[in-house]
C-alpha cells in the first residue's frame, strides 16, 4: 500500500514529468527539422564573388525565410559540382560558372535531371593577361608562342575550367601547358619574364568590374602588362542542354567603367549560376529558396555589371 504523503508526490511530480517530457519532445522535434530544413551552399575561394554571394544568401535566408545555412569555401565551380552530385555531401546548393556547368553534364549527363537553376549570379568574363614586353597581342600569338605556360590557379577553378573548353573549342590552344600557380606569384614571373620561366600569361575570370588584387595590380601597371581580347573567332561557342549558349563576346571594362584606369577589352563571358539538388532538398525547401530568389534575388547577388 502507498503512503498517502508519497501518493500525494508522485500525483504532483508526474504532470512536472510528463510537461518536461513535452517540451524535451518538443525541442527535439523541432531540432529534427530545423536539421532536415538547413541548406548547405558550396561557394568558393573566400574572398571571392562566389563567397559574397553565399554570405548574402545565408543572410536573407536566416532573417527573412528562418532558415538555417552552412556556407561551405570551396576551389571553385568544379568542386562546387563535384560536390552537389556527390549522395555523400551535404551541399545542397551550388554556385557555377555557366561553361563548367556544361563540361560537367556533358562528362556525366544524369546530372542534368538532378539540379533546378535558381537563379542568374552575375555575368562573368575571362580576363587574359600577359607581359607587355612580349609580343603577345592575340589568342593567335599566345598559341603560336612555342613551350609557353599559362596559369589558372588550380586544377578545380573557373579559369581551368575556361581554359578546358576554350581548347576543346580551338585544339589550338592545346600548344599551351596550364600551370596550378598563384594568381599574384603568375603576375609577377610574368612581369620578370626570366628565360627560366616558361609562363607566358595567366587566365582569370570574374565579374569585369569587380577590383580583385590581380586587377588592381594590372591596372596599376600598364607598362608591364597587357590584357589580350579574346574574340568569338578566336574559339566559338558552347550550348547547354537546352540550348542556350555558353558564351557571350562583347567589349567590358576591367575594373568598371567608372574607373578612369579601367581597361576596355573584348572577350568571352558567362553566366554565374545558382543550383540546387533535387534530391537534398524538399519540395517545401525549394520553394522557399525560389520565393527567396524571386523577391530578393537582386539583394542576394549584389551589383550586376
Amino acid at each position: 500500500m502507498v503512503h498517502p504523503i508519497r501518493k500525494r508526490l508522485l500525483a504532483l511530480g508526474l504532470p512536472l514529468l510528463l510537461s518536461a517530457s513535452s517540451v524535451a519532445a518538443q525541442q527535439t522535434q523541432k531540432a529534427q527539422l530545423a536539421q532536415a530544413d538547413a541548406v548547405v551552399i558550396s561557394s568558393g575561394r573566400e574572398g571571392g564573388s562566389y563567397s559574397f554571394i553565399a554570405a548574402r544568401l545565408k543572410s536573407v535566408m536566416m532573417s527573412r525565410h528562418q532558415t538555417v545555412v552552412e556556407v561551405v569555401p570551396s576551389r571553385g565551380s568544379l568542386e562546387n559540382l563535384i560536390r552537389l552530385d556527390d549522395p555523400s555531401s551535404n551541399v545542397s546548393l551550388a554556385l557555377t560558372q555557366a561553361d563548367a556547368l556544361a563540361a560537367f553534364i556533358e562528362k556525366k549527363p544524369k546530372f542534368n535531371d538532378q539540379f533546378i537553376v535558381l537563379g542568374d549570379v552575375g555575368k562573368e568574363c575571362a580576363i587574359l593577361v600577359t607581359g607587355s614586353h612580349n609580343s603577345i597581342m592575340t589568342v593567335r600569338g599566345l598559341e603560336r608562342t612555342v613551350g609557353a605556360e599559362i596559369s589558372v590557379d588550380t586544377a578545380h577553378s573557373g579559369a581551368a575550367m575556361t581554359l578546358r573548353q576554350m581548347t576543346r573549342l580551338q585544339p589550338g590552344l592545346a600548344t599551351l601547358t596550364p600551370v596550378y600557380v598563384d594568381v599574384i606569384q603568375a603576375l609577377l614571373q610574368v612581369k620578370v619574364a626570366s628565360p627560366h620561366s616558361k609562363l607566358r600569361a595567366l587566365l582569370l575570370v570574374q565579374r569585369p568590374s569587380v577590383v580583385s588584387e590581380a586587377v588592381r595590380i594590372v591596372l596599376d601597371n600598364p607598362q608591364s602588362y597587357r590584357i589580350v581580347p579574346i574574340l568569338e573567332t578566336d574559339v566559338g561557342n558552347l550550348e547547354l542542354p537546352d540550348g542556350s549558349l555558353v558564351y557571350t563576346f562583347e567589349e567590358v571594362a576591367v575594373g568598371g567603367r567608372e574607373r578612369p584606369e579601367s581597361i576596355q577589352v573584348e572577350t568571352l563571358c558567362m553566366r554565374g549560376l545558382l543550383l540546387a539538388s533535387k534530391s537534398k532538398l524538399s519540395r517545401e525547401s525549394r520553394s522557399k529558396l525560389s520565393l527567396m530568389m524571386l523577391q530578393s534575388g537582386s539583394e542576394v547577388v549584389g551589383f550586376t555589371d
